[in-house]
């Protein structure tokens, strides 16, 4: 089980927060063997601009480097927080779902090959 960091940039730290993010990632990484000992490093920030008057847009990046997935970094954004955690979960387990795909495929065609 790897553990998951929350670090907060331009944004006031909260516990309930980092539960929130931690609770939501945890179930993406727990899904695939693929995090076992990696470390995982979720970033949230907010961005406002002084000039320009509009909503708050908040950043979840997610950054995971290991050997089986080899460097791992996404990116979400959204004016509500939540939203952006979850779509970055969704983003996730879309991506690595590829990936494994992609790790299968290649591994069914080099069968294939030695076997003529």
């Amino acid at each position: 089980m790897s553990k998951i960091q929350v670090v907060f940039k331009n944004l006031k730290h909260s516990d309930i927060l980092r539960d929130i993010v931690t609770e939501k990632l945890s179930t993406v990484v727990d899904k695939f063997p693929d995090f076992e000992n990696q470390p995982v490093t979720v970033t949230l920030s907010m961005e406002n601009s002084p000039r320009q008057a509009g909503p708050d847009l908040f950043s979840v990046k997610f950054i995971s480097k290991g050997k089986k997935l080899g460097s791992l970094i996404q990116q979400r954004s959204s004016t509500n927080l939540y939203v952006a955690v979850a779509e970055l979960a969704d983003s996730l387990i879309e991506t690595i779902g590829r990936h494994r795909e992609r790790i299968r495929w290649k591994s069914r065609t080099n069968a294939l090959a030695l076997s003529y």
